[in-house]
This record gives structure tokens, C-alpha cells and sequence, in this order.
């Protein structure tokens, strides 16, 4: 790092190579320098950018993941909607065992057969099991992107219990619990 009498701060890269006489003793060193101000601005740019996209996706009010070659990453979203740290999903062989238990093989190959078509992946949803066995409907999206598969979930329990709820007081009568007309018209 170099101060210019303007004040401006350069960036240098240095290189020096020692010439050494017969004996091998330093007769005289030869030097390169390059302004390299520029690159590290560009690669302090780069830091700052990602560091910044990584909060962003680390921070969002939805479940995110990120599938690369089996490995699964998972914001804190994510591990709030799972209930699983992203320690215990680190794989896609630990996430279908986990959150699918006995569905797991079912599910992998649902999971295998959305992710075969191109660009944006069909949104699915699916009903998994946290730890305390709990069961949660999800609302999975996705997309390719280079080298791997983003995907978005999104908790809709509340919204199916809410649906089931509308679809019981339409077709069953709310006293009797009997079905109505519009059940045996179906």
C-alpha cells in the first residue's frame, strides 16, 4: 500500500528477484511493481456484495434452500419451518429420511421427477414431520440455477386446516355432522 502525494491510497504488488554473484552472495535485486488498486477494489466489491446477499438470504421471512450435488444448505427460515438445525439436514439423503420418515423413497422420487423438468420447478406440497412428529404442510418452489436448485418454502398448515375447515361446514351440516344436500350431490 502506497499514499501518492495527492493523498490517494495505491494498491502495489510487489516482486523481487535477488541476483547473487559466483559465490552466491546478493549482488543486486531486480523489482516489479504493479498497481493493483483496481483488483482489490473489484475483489472488495465482490466480499461486500456477497457478504450482503448472503444476510439477505439468510434473513428472509420464508424458508430458503440450496441444493448443489446432493449437499443441502437452509437458511433460518428454513430451520424454523423444520424444526431441524441445518446440521441435521446437511444432505438430501438426511432431509427426506427426516422430514419424510417412512415416505421418504416416495418423496425422493417425487423430489427427482420435479427437478428432471427445465427452468421453474412446479410447486409442490407436501406434508413433513418435525421432530416432535408433529405434521406441517409445506409449500415447496424451486428453480435451477448454475450447478444446482434453489427452492422456497413456505408453512401452509394454517391455510389447510382453514380449507378443510370451509369444505367440513359446506358439505356437512354443522349441528348433526351429517352430510348435506351438496355432499350427496358430489
Amino acid at each position: 500500500r502506497i499514499v501518492r502525494p495527492d493523498g490517494e491510497v495505491r494498491h502495489m504488488l510487489t516482486n523481487i528477484k535477488m541476483q547473487p554473484n559466483v559465490r552466491g552472495e546478493p549482488t543486486m535485486l531486480t523489482g516489479v511493481n504493479r498497481d493493483i488498486t483496481l483488483e482489490k477494489q473489484a475483489a472488495d466489491t465482490l466480499q461486500r456484495d456477497t457478504f450482503r446477499l448472503q444476510n439477505i438470504i439468510e434473513n428472509l421471512p420464508i424458508g430458503a434452500i440450496y441444493v448443489e450435488g446432493g449437499r443441502v444448505s437452509l437458511n433460518t427460515m428454513a430451520e424454523e419451518i423444520t424444526g431441524y438445525a441445518r446440521e441435521e439436514l446437511q444432505t438430501l439423503e438426511m432431509w427426506f429420511a427426516k422430514l419424510f420418515g417412512d415416505k421418504s423413497n416416495t418423496m425422493a422420487t417425487i423430489y427427482q421427477r420435479l427437478r428432471t423438468k427445465p427452468g421453474l420447478l412446479k410447486s409442490v406440497v407436501m406434508d413433513i414431520l418435525r421432530p416432535n412428529n408433529e405434521k406441517r404442510w409445506i409449500d415447496f418452489r424451486g428453480c435451477k440455477i448454475e450447478g444446482g436448485e434453489a427452492w422456497i418454502m413456505k408453512d401452509v398448515t394454517e391455510q389447510r386446516i382453514a380449507e378443510n375447515k370451509l369444505k367440513n361446514l359446506a358439505y356437512y351440516d354443522a349441528l348433526t355432522q351429517l352430510p348435506n344436500r351438496a355432499a350427496t350431490e358430489l
